[in-house]
């Protein structure tokens, strides 16, 4: 129940920023990502290449513009992380070795 109720949040948050950011570049990264990565980088960016990128060295092409959708991913995953870190969120006792478990347990043996 409360994976279903921080999906439900961080969707909710989503759409929300979306509003906010959609078509807005958020950030430029230090390099240019493979084709495949573009797709999520630039995901709903509108926006002028010549008038953006003129006079400025560190910045290749458009291609380093990132939106809105892969900043809230890769901060999700890690705010997602540091709340079962605060929260000392574990596995059962027992199923610290996930599939193995069902193996190593005594019961597990008649099979």
């Amino acid at each position: 129940v409360p994976n279903v109720l921080t999906g439900i949040t961080f969707y909710m948050l989503y759409k929300i920023l979306n509003l906010e950011y959609q078509g807005k570049i958020v950030a430029m990264l230090p390099f240019t990502p493979w084709k495949f990565f573009q797709r999520f980088t630039m995901r709903g960016l509108k926006f002028d290449p010549e008038f953006l990128f003129e006079g400025t060295k560190r910045i290749q092409g458009p291609e380093q513009a990132c939106g809105f959708l892969i900043v809230y991913l890769l901060s999700t995953l890690s705010v997602k992380f540091m709340v079962k870190q605060v929260l000392g969120a574990k596995p059962p006792s027992g199923a610290d070795k996930g599939l193995f478990t069902m193996i190593d347990d005594p019961r597990g043996q008649k099979f």
